[in-house]
């Protein structure tokens, strides 16, 4: 007897339009760069003069690394803002009703844990 293997849920037209759709937003600007910009490659007789702006990582530009390195960007970004958003609200929160310049010392140890 064969065993089917149990799937939570099918993945449906939609869902795939989604994983492409997000595939194309986070990784599509990186992959039209390796595509577009030849001009980045290291070239001696111009890189003499301008030898501080020169790529030096472009023989490692991939299109398969590109998938792992920015398939999850926007997540990873909102996540950052998120928690310097939150921790400059969690400190203006233990501020209040306190001279910011001179709070007591348990006052400082909760900002140094959340800042």
């Amino acid at each position: 007897m064969v065993k089917k293997i149990i799937y939570l849920h099918e993945w449906s037209y939609t869902t795939w339009m989604y994983l492409f759709g997000w595939i194309l937003i986070n990784v599509g600007p990186m992959w039209y760069t390796i595509y577009s910009n030849k001009k980045s490659r290291p070239d001696k007789i111009r890189d003499a003069n301008y030898g501080a702006f020169v790529r030096l990582d472009y023989d490692r530009w991939s299109y398969i690394t590109a998938l792992f390195t920015h398939f999850f960007f926007l997540p990873r970004f909102m996540l950052g803002w998120l928690g310097f958003f939150f921790g400059c609200i969690g400190c203006s929160v233990m501020c209040i009703g306190a001279d910011p310049f001179n709070l007591p010392m348990w006052r400082v140890k909760i900002l140094e844990v959340i800042c």
